[in-house]
Parts: C-alpha cells; structure tokens; sequence
C-alpha cells in the first residue's frame, strides 16, 4: 500500500487528538520538526487546505523555520522538469544599422556555453520578423510566427529532427491591417493527442462591411469583437470560439498540462481583486477559466509583470522599479483566488527592468536597466550576467528539451 504525504498528514492530525486508552486520556503532540518535515514537502494546493486544521498550520508560510524547509523542497524536487534542460534566447541584435532575429542556445550548469541556431527558414523572407507562442517548447516542439509576413504564418518546428509543418493561414489572416491580435496560445492536448494554437483577433468590421468582401465576414459569422479562434492540427483546421472574454491587456500565454494561460486587466478595477486576473483555457474541453489575483503590494509605481511556468507551476513574477523589488506568486489550484501564494520577495533588487522567464532549478533571469542579461538564482541569491551578441538583450528566454519523436504521428 503507498501512503502519500496527504495521508501521513492526516495520520498526523488523527495522532494530534487525545486517545481514550482504557479510562485513561493520553494527549499525543507531534514535534514541529516532524511537522514541518512532512508539511513542507507537499503542493501548494495541499497546503492551502490543511490550513484550516488548526491555528498554527494557518501561519506556516509565515514561520522562518517552516519557510526554509518549504523553499528547499520547492527548489530542488523538481530535478525532473529541468532534466537535460537548455536555454534558447530569441534575440533581436543590430547588425549594420539592420535587426536581425536571432536565437541562441544555452547549455551547461552556469549556461557556460552557448551556440548560434542555424534553423531553417520557412517563411519565404530573408530576415523574418518572428515570434514564440506560448512559454516556448511543447513536446520539444516550437510555434513560431512571422509577425512581418503579409498574411500572418505559423510554423511548428523541432529543433532536435528538423522536422518542420507549416499552419494553414485562417480565413481572418487575409484581411491584413485591418485585423490585430490580442493574445496568442500554443500547448498539446494530451487527452485528444493534438497540438492547438489559439488566438483572440480583433476586426475593423466598418472596413470589412464597406470595402472588403463579404465573404470572408460570413466564413467567421462574426457577431462580436473582439473573439477567439483555434487551430487543430490533428484536423489541420480553423474554427471559432463562442465567447467574449473582456479585458484590456493580455500577457504572451503560457501553457501547461493542456491548459494555456494569459494574466489579464478587466475593464474595470475592483478594489477587492484589483483588476487583475489569470484567464486560462482548456485545450481539450475548449473552456475558459478566471482566477482573480490580488497584487495589491505594487499599487505605487512602475510594475511589470512575467508569466512563467517555475518549478511546474504557473508562477506571475512582478517586478517594481520604485520599491527595487521582485515578488514571484505561486499559483496552487486553478479558480481558487486564496490559492495564489507570495512564495519568494526579493529585495533590495536595483536597476533591474523586468523579468524575462525563468532558466534551469529556480534561476530566474532578469534585463537590467543597461540591457544586461542576468540570472538570479532563488536559492542561493547570487546573480550572474549571461553573455550574449549585441550591447543590450532585446527578446526572450525559453527552456527546451530535445525530442526525437515526429510533431505528429
């Protein structure tokens, strides 16, 4: 029989109330060490809800011996999702007054190696402007996109094989400046075995009435604006989502376990939830989810803010220039605004920009204010400066892991 931690805490909690042994009560107390060792090994989501056993498990993030314990665990048990992990750094650099998109891949401990990708250019430009979807790599996959291309294209390519498979462009891509995308997704639903891109576009419907042809307004049957669309790779197809998510500003999403997620502004700000908000979609069942953020400690001043994946967890990274601060949210379970916990604040923290994603075993990487790459490790709170072509860093950090198995079979 295996006994989780959730059981052994329970065990703990049954050991904690007095046992009658005859006519004789016996009070049991467990050491806090004992505690805390098996506390602070299990997931934010268990923890949040042992805290209504009694008093002092309410204050445990809150209890510098606890704390210690639950970081370590936090940092180091997580050897399997940075497992024979590299860094990519997608980079715009100036090359004779021209930009040129790059990307470059990091390898080692400390990142002490570094070579320049030779990947193959698929979009019919000799120097195209291109983005990552998504938190970057999916299966060892990547979608990219040609931001400078007439009609928008999007690219599915492994890095390891080469192998290369090139989206259809939606109906909507050929109306050109008069559509703008507001949000973008990439991830895998491993339950219908498929990759999906999803994306909110927006139209100029007044332009597409008077001087554009009606047919591409009746292939969307479009009956609000802004709306969502998704792709299937498994069908090779587009098709549009029945909903009107309302916000004001969406981050680059992220994607795990199937579910894609983008940090959000309502149209409106609540002094209970700030505004702000996790917007999540469910690959697989094509659903969308809200959980509120309270953020409240960056109300004054400059804050910029990162979604990542860190340690396997959905994971907002704020960063103030005015208090010289970097606080990093744990999300525990979806749709649960009290789940959201402040794990790491790290201060003083000057000249730094904001945070671009996060490296390998808890480093987080940073601009500073000059352009200066660095990585802050969590654990050990040393920062380094990463090496890199050009004078200032302009672009993004992903992960990747190699994969040798075809994008789809």
């Amino acid at each position: 029989m295996v006994v989780t931690i959730a059981d052994q805490t329970l065990q703990l909690v049954s050991m904690k109330k007095s046992a009658s042994i005859g006519n004789t009560k016996v009070s049991i107390d467990i050491p806090n060490d004992l505690a805390f060792s098996i506390l602070s090994k299990m997931s934010i989501k268990s923890l949040k809800r042992f805290e209504c056993v009694c008093k002092p498990w309410t204050l445990l993030l809150k209890n510098p011996i606890f704390t210690r314990l639950f970081y370590d665990n936090f940092l180091y048990n997580n050897d399997c999702y940075y497992h024979n992990r590299s860094l990519f750094l997608h980079h715009l650099i100036d090359i004779n007054s021209e930009t040129k998109f790059m990307l470059y891949s990091y390898s080692g401990e400390r990142y002490e190696s570094m070579t320049k990708l030779n990947w193959p250019n698929p979009f019919q430009e000799a120097d195209p402007d291109f983005d990552i979807l998504g938190s970057g790599i999916i299966n060892g996959v990547l979608c990219l996109i040609s931001c400078s291309h007439p009609t928008l294209k999007f690219v599915l390519w492994n890095p390891t094989t080469q192998e290369l498979k090139v989206i259809p462009n939606s109906p909507f891509d050929f109306v050109g400046d008069e559509l703008d995308i507001t949000a973008h997704g990439f991830g895998y639903d491993c339950v219908g075995d498929d990759y999906k891109v999803i994306r909110e576009i927006s139209l100029d419907l007044e332009y597409l009435e008077s001087d554009y042809d009606t047919e591409i307004v009746s292939l969307g049957k479009i009956s609000h604006n802004p709306f969502w669309e998704i792709y299937s790779l498994r069908s090779n197809s587009w098709k549009k989502l029945q909903y009107d998510i309302c916000h004001e500003y969406s981050s680059k999403g992220v994607c795990l376990d199937g579910v894609c997620h983008w940090w959000c502004e309502s149209n409106y700000n609540d002094d209970k939830d700030n505004g702000i908000y996790l917007l999540s979609f469910y690959l697989n069942d094509e659903v969308f989810l809200i959980t509120p953020i309270e953020d409240h400690t960056f109300e004054l001043g400059t804050t910029t803010r990162e979604l990542c994946v860190l340690n396997g967890f959905i994971a907002l990274i704020s960063t103030n220039k005015q208090m010289e601060s970097l606080h990093i949210s744990i999300l525990g379970e979806l749709g649960v605004k009290e789940s959201w916990t402040k794990l790491f604040i790290v201060c003083p923290m000057p000249y730094i920009k904001y945070s671009t994603g996060v490296g390998k075993k808890g480093d987080i990487l940073l601009v500073k204010e000059d352009g200066k790459l660095l990585r802050f490790n969590l654990s050990t709170q040393q920062i380094e400066e990463l090496k890199f072509a050009g004078s200032q860093f302009l672009g993004r950090t992903i992960l990747y892991k190699e994969s040798l198995l075809p994008i789809l079979e």
